[in-house]
C-alpha cells in the first residue's frame, strides 16, 4: 500500500529514496539475487515511464535527470548550486543563519528575474545546510549522520538474519537512508512533520541499539 502511494505521488525525490531504501534492505539481509532482480525492474520501469505521456513520465529517466524545472541537472538546480557557492564564499564558516536563504535570496541569485516566494529556496536540504550553517554546521551534520550509520551497520553485521533486533535496525536505518536521499530534492528539516519523523527514527536507532547491547 505504501509502495503504491509513493509511486502515485509522482514525487521523483521520494521515488528515488524509496528505491534506495528497498535496495539497502535486500543488501543488509544478504539477498543479493533479489537486489539484482529489483535493480533490473527499477531500470525497466524508468525506461518505460520515459515513453509514457503525463503524468507517469515524471518517473522516467529523462524527466528524472534532464527534463523539467526540478530535474536533477536542470537550470533551476544549477542556479541553486551557484547561489550556494556564492554564499559559501561570503560566509564560509557559519553560513547565513537559519532560514536566511530566502531573506538574502536576490543578493546571490545569478539571474535578474523575479522568482515566486515558494521557489526562493535551495530546494535541497544539503545545499540549505551548507548555505545557512556554513562548513562547520555541514561537517557537524555529516559527522552525526555517518556516526549513526556506521554504528548501526556494525551492529547489524554481527546479528543473525532471523534476529528481531536485526530486522528492527535494518528497517529503521533503511528509512533514515531513504530520507537522506530525498533530502537532495527537498527542504526536509524545515517541515515539522518530516523533521519530527527523522528525530523519531534516530531515537528508534538508539533504542534498538541499546537493546542489542544489553542482550550481548
Amino acid at each position: 500500500l505504501c509502495s503504491v502511494a509513493i509511486i502515485m505521488t509522482l514525487s521523483r525525490g521520494v521515488f528515488l529514496g524509496f528505491i534506495v531504501m528497498i535496495l539497502f534492505i535486500f543488501y543488509a539481509n544478504k539477498k543479493y539475487c533479489s537486489l539484482f532482480i529489483f535493480s533490473i525492474i527499477f531500470c525497466f520501469l524508468m525506461f518505460v515511464c520515459s515513453y509514457i505521456y503525463n503524468p507517469l513520465n515524471r518517473l522516467g529517466l529523462k524527466q528524472l535527470l534532464f527534463s523539467g524545472r526540478t530535474a536533477a541537472f536542470s537550470d533551476y538546480r544549477f542556479n541553486n548550486f551557484v547561489m550556494t557557492l556564492r554564499i559559501l564564499k561570503d560566509h564560509p564558516f557559519a553560513g547565513l543563519g537559519f532560514q536566511h536563504f530566502r531573506i538574502l535570496f536576490y543578493k546571490y541569485y545569478p539571474l535578474k528575474v523575479a522568482m515566486p516566494y515558494e521557489f526562493m529556496i535551495a530546494d535541497n536540504m544539503y545545499l540549505t545546510l551548507i548555505a545557512e550553517t556554513g562548513v562547520l554546521g555541514f561537517v557537524g551534520f555529516l559527522l552525526f549522520i555517518s556516526s549513526i550509520i556506521q554504528k548501526t551497520w556494525r551492529r547489524i553485521k554481527i546479528l543473525i538474519n532471523t534476529s528481531l533486533n536485526k530486522q528492527q535496525l535494518v528497517m529503521v536505518l533503511s528509512a533514515i537512508i531513504g530520507l537522506l536521499v530525498n533530502m537532495g530534492a527537498y527542504e526536509l528539516f524545515y517541515w515539522p512533520n518530516q523533521y519530527i519523523y527523522f528525530c523519531i527514527l534516530v531515537g528508534c536507532i538508539n533504542g534498538f541499539s541499546k537493546k542489542v547491547s544489553l542482550k550481548a
